[in-house]
């Protein structure tokens, strides 16, 4: 749906459409994004995030369940590929 309304916003090909994603730092905001969605909830089992370098890192002793940061969904265009110069046999 949010693809969808993307497309539709922007007058873009909806299978031309692909996912940017962004973790947010820090408090999550309660306002929707003006493009995209937001998605919390997330949990990782057996591993964590590391907010200073972006990534997983290695689960906390003991701690099964890491809570995951807010995550940005944006559709995005892609790119038109470039036509290949055809190959004359």
């Amino acid at each position: 749906g949010v693809q969808q309304n993307f497309a539709r916003r922007y007058t873009h090909e909806l299978d031309a459409l692909q996912w940017h994603f962004a973790v947010q730092a820090g408090e999550p905001s309660h306002e929707p994004p003006a493009d995209g969605c937001y998605v919390h909830g997330l949990w990782l089992q057996g591993a964590g995030f590391d907010p200073d370098t972006g990534s997983l890192c290695e689960a906390e002793p003991k701690v099964l369940f890491t809570e995951f940061p807010v995550v940005w969904l944006l559709p995005v265009a892609c790119p038109a590929p470039n036509p290949a110069p055809d190959a004359a046999p």
